[in-house]
């Protein structure tokens, strides 16, 4: 994708998540975006377990809270917290760009 970068999305895999420990993915998507662009990820109530981009050359680890978008996209994996219930808010910002959020609705594991 070339050009001036239009907005984030962040798409989750699904709307729930359990309070377990486990993670759930989400794809944050840069529409009309330079090839440079940089994403930074945040999780209230969930951690960043890891993001990607699927470019092969990328050597940033996987760990890491920022990440290089590549074709547009990057994919942040939300771990979330071992707690009865609460929602996990993941955040993506980048310079420039009005921050999006997504909800997970945290569901108890009792």
């Amino acid at each position: 994708m070339t050009g001036t970068p239009l907005a984030l999305h962040l798409t989750p895999d699904r709307v729930t998540i359990k309070a377990d420990g486990y993670d759930s993915s989400i794809t944050c998507e840069v529409r009309a975006a330079k090839p440079d662009i940089v994403v930074e990820f945040e999780a209230e109530g969930g951690d960043i377990v890891a993001t990607d981009n699927g470019d092969p050359t990328d050597m940033t680890a996987f760990p890491e809270k920022q990440r290089k978008v590549f074709g547009g996209l990057a994919l942040v994996i939300v771990g979330s917290k071992e707690v009865l219930a609460g929602d996990v808010v993941v955040k993506a910002t980048s310079e420039g760009l009005e921050e999006v959020e997504a909800v997970l609705k945290g569901i108890g594991t009792s």
